[in-house]
């Protein structure tokens, strides 16, 4: 056991005296995992009866998280290819409760607003089946990217990645949300056992703390709709960062009411989850159910909604996407996605400003974070119309070539420095002095008077998108071999495929005279 904070261990004795022996036994144990199989791509049920095997165990279900299972001790899944080809993201068990009682339904505009690394995020987006909008933030430029990198490795196109703080989006999206996920910053007591270096830092973060969470939940409140739901969390246990920060907020915001999470949700009592200390809300305690520590409280915002006003809407159905738009004859399967670590010291030392590429490999995690003009459409004058034009048109060409799209609207692609999007909020003002590392999906590169797909867009395909395929299984020696960027060689015509692992899209390669070009995301690459 690592040793626990004296000041910790004295406010767990005054905060449970008569449960205290039975938390501290838990800090003899190990912590439980879990994973998230996402169900953008697959169902739990169909996760389990066919890739229990390749991943050497039958999960068991986390009880209130409906795709959410537990992972063995023993088990690793960051190095199995489901996990490359966005099967499942892993996440501790306690994490995944929050999202579940925040009520996303499709169509719903959501702000995930302290979302790093992005588990949460990618959770809200599978709620929303690619609908609505969803507006992703962090106030630190390195961990948004984290973000970013996470999003489109789980190919979720209807997201809008921003770096900015509390303040100044509360300027920018007045009343404009149904929902709003507060996954506030804390002490992270909860988080002792799985992260014990978060205990050296411990006494320092207390300092201030609460001040930071209060602001984070006030501005928030200015961005939600009448009748919209905020869920506020934390992984820590102490009342000051949980139960009186509700309580103070819901002193000088009048306009809010507290929902009791046990009488609309009554079942969450079989889960082990304990109602909190004076406030309707809801405590995840290591010793009464298998997870790491955590708190939620749900509010309404309940003010007149004759003064509620309104923005435009955000282009954003599913039936606008050009990833729908298949040929009537082709069955469509669900959208597939790519997986996401939540590792937040990677190198993201590939977005460089200006950087271009000057070869075929498939560039990531693209963002405008230190451009002036901030991901707009450049339409200016005359030579940039062209340009734009001419890379619509490539785009169009390769849709027929390589695809099976029937037909889309291009009316919302934006082409930049020599790359295109789809846009999900067309609405520029809201953008305005906001740090934005991605609004909607980015769809590749024009190279050498051609389109090149991006990761993202493969990553966000279908199963029937791409005509030329090249389908590989887990047991294929191939299949880690392309996840690696070697060399491979397939007796297949010249041309450019796409790589599936079953029916997941992963990346593609370019086959001449029978050696292909690997072409995976070398960011993403096996090690």
């Amino acid at each position: 056991m690592n040793t626990l904070p004296t000041l910790f261990i004295d406010k767990m004795k005054n905060l449970i005296p008569e449960d205290f022996e039975n938390f501290y036994q838990t800090y003899l144990d190990e912590p439980f995992r879990g994973f998230r199989v996402n169900s953008l791509k697959i169902s739990p049920c169909d996760f389990s009866t066919q890739y229990s095997e390749a991943i050497g165990f039958t999960p068991k279900k986390v009880p209130w998280c409906k795709n959410g299972f537990y992972l063995p001790c023993e088990k690793t899944l960051s190095k199995k290819s489901l996990y490359h080809a966005g099967a499942y993201y892993i996440q501790e068990p306690s994490a995944m409760a929050p999202v579940e009682f925040l009520d996303v339904q499709e169509g719903m505009r959501v702000l995930d607003l302290c979302a790093a690394p992005g588990g949460k995020t990618i959770q809200i987006a599978e709620k929303l089946q690619k609908s609505g909008l969803l507006v992703s933030n962090d106030n630190s430029l390195k961990r948004s990217r984290a973000i970013l990198k996470n999003i489109e490795m789980f190919g979720v196109t209807n997201a809008v990645v921003t770096n900015s703080t509390p303040e100044l989006l509360s300027e920018k999206f007045p009343m404009y949300f149904d929902r709003i996920l507060v996954d506030a910053p804390c002490s992270g007591e909860g988080m002792f056992r799985k992260e014990p270096e978060l205990i050296k830092s411990y006494e320092e973060v207390l300092d201030g703390i609460t001040d930071i969470q209060s602001s984070i939940l006030s501005n928030a409140a200015k961005m939600l709709k009448n009748n919209g739901m905020i869920v506020y969390s934390t992984c820590t246990f102490n009342l000051d960062e949980n139960e009186r920060i509700i309580e103070d907020f819901l002193k000088n915001h009048t306009d809010f009411k507290i929902i009791d999470p046990f009488e609309k949700y009554p079942e969450i009592v079989e889960y082990g989850f304990q109602k909190g200390f004076g406030i309707a809300s809801a405590r995840l305690f290591p010793h009464r159910l298998k997870g790491e520590g955590h708190f939620f409280a749900i509010m309404q915002k309940i003010a007149d909604r004759n003064i509620q006003f309104d923005v435009e809407k955000p282009v954003s159905q599913p039936e606008t996407h050009y990833l729908s738009k298949v040929r009537t004859n082709v069955l469509i399967q669900e959208e597939v996605i790519a997986q996401a670590d939540n590792l937040l010291d990677n190198d993201f030392s590939y977005i460089q400003k200006g950087k271009k590429s000057t070869s075929l490999d498939i560039p990531s995690s693209k963002d405008f974070s230190s451009k002036k003009s901030k991901h707009k459409n450049f339409l200016g004058n005359k030579a940039n119309l062209e340009e734009r034009n001419s890379a619509i048109n490539l785009f169009q060409k390769f849709l027929i070539e390589q695809t099976n799209i029937e037909e889309m609207d291009v009316n919302s692609i934006t082409y930049h420095e020599g790359s295109l999007y789809q846009e999900i909020l067309q609405d520029q003002n809201f953008l305005q002095g906001i740090r934005v590392l991605r609004n909607g999906l980015y769809l590749g590169d024009i190279h050498k008077n051609e389109f090149v797909p991006s990761s993202a867009m493969i990553m966000a395909a279908n199963e029937n998108l791409f005509k030329n395929k090249i389908v590989l299984n887990a047991e294929d020696s191939n299949l880690y071999k392309y996840l690696r960027r070697e060399t491979l060689y397939f007796e297949l015509p010249d041309g450019l495929y796409f790589v599936y692992l079953d029916k997941f899209p992963i990346g593609s390669l370019k086959i001449k005279n029978k050696l292909a070009k690997n072409l995976y995301n070398k960011n993403w690459r096996l090690l």
